[in-house]
């Protein structure tokens, strides 16, 4: 990662657009273990299934929250039959690079979240 992708997700983990907390809706929470990273995501999907709001709470590294901030960026607008098929290279390309072995699970958590919260939304996916 290079000194200008650093200082972007330095910004973001200082000033997470999407931290906060959604009352009426879906969430659902994972964590890393090893770095002690803990992520809950909250999804306010409407009865179409089209994701209205997306917020993130939780405490990690500026990679796991900035990764969280990301992926609630992108998930807002979109269906939730599609975002719950995201996986852990999807988020890699929203991050525009691939974290090393030893933060993947830094990257990883805020995916593993938003699967935990998709098995909680199946209302919308039928």
């Amino acid at each position: 990662m290079d000194d200008l992708d650093y200082e972007h997700f330095v910004e973001i983990y200082k000033n997470p657009k999407y931290k906060g907390i959604i009352k009426k809706g879906v969430e659902g929470s994972a964590s890393n273990m090893p770095c002690g990273d803990r992520i809950t995501l909250y999804l306010d999907i409407d009865k179409g299934g089209k994701i209205r709001d997306a917020k993130h709470d939780g405490y990690g590294c500026a990679l796991s929250v900035s990764s969280a901030d990301l992926l609630c960026n992108y998930i807002i607008g979109k269906k939730i039959k599609v975002v719950c098929k995201m996986d852990f290279e999807d988020i890699v390309k929203l991050l525009k690079f691939t974290p090393s072995i030893g933060r993947a699970g830094c990257v990883a958590v805020s995916i593993d979240a938003l699967h935990n919260a998709c098995k909680k939304a199946n209302k919308y996916l039928e």
